[in-house]
């Protein structure tokens, strides 16, 4: 999806879509993206990097929060009613998380270095430890490097849009200890 890059209207409504390909960030000249009616539990982490973005309609899903990147979008029309995020939902604690560990564990790392290089493997080459641990990957919301069980997470609730929308906002991070987070990678 990511090459579409001169689509500038994008309508999924009613679609009965589970989730978004993040693909859909790299769609550079899109203007309006119409996803109400569906059953998505999240948007992309990324869904900021599309900065031309006006018009987000997410309205009659299941999102409970929203990625942070969303506040960085100039959205002059968005709409979210019907939504677990929009409707008084009060446990954005679950999504706040802390690792107790001061280092990932080995199969954290393992995981890491295969998702980062992209590196084939087949179901009869790992241990299938792994391969349930790398089907269960989270991106980072900074680097969007992935992440699977150590990672700070929280939520924030900030106005979003030119109506000044107050939405519960998710930050995840790969490098929750250190002072400075994780290396930001530049965006092409």
């Amino acid at each position: 999806m990511g090459d579409l890059v001169r689509l500038s209207r994008l309508d999924l409504t009613g679609c009965q879509l589970q989730s978004l390909p993040s693909s859909i960030t790299r769609c550079a000249g899109l203007t309006s993206l119409k996803l109400a009616n569906n059953r998505l539990k999240s948007l992309p982490v990324q869904i900021g990097r599309v900065h031309g973005l006006r018009e987000l309609d997410v309205h009659s899903n299941q999102l409970s929060v929203f990625p942070a990147s969303v506040a960085g979008l100039p959205l002059y029309s968005l709409t979210v009613h019907d939504n677990p995020a929009s409707s008084g939902y009060t446990s954005w604690e679950d999504f706040s998380v802390s690792p107790r560990a001061q280092f990932p564990p080995l199969m954290e790392l393992t995981a890491r270095f295969i998702a980062q290089h992209n590196i084939s493997w087949k179901a009869c080459t790992l241990p299938k430890s792994l391969i349930d641990f790398l089907s269960d990957c989270q991106e980072c919301s900074t680097c969007e490097g992935p992440c699977f069980t150590f990672f700070s997470s929280n939520v924030t609730i900030c106005p979003v849009g030119r109506r000044q929308l107050w939405l519960p906002l998710l930050d995840r991070c790969c490098s929750p200890h250190s002072i400075r987070g994780c290396k930001f990678k530049t965006l092409n």
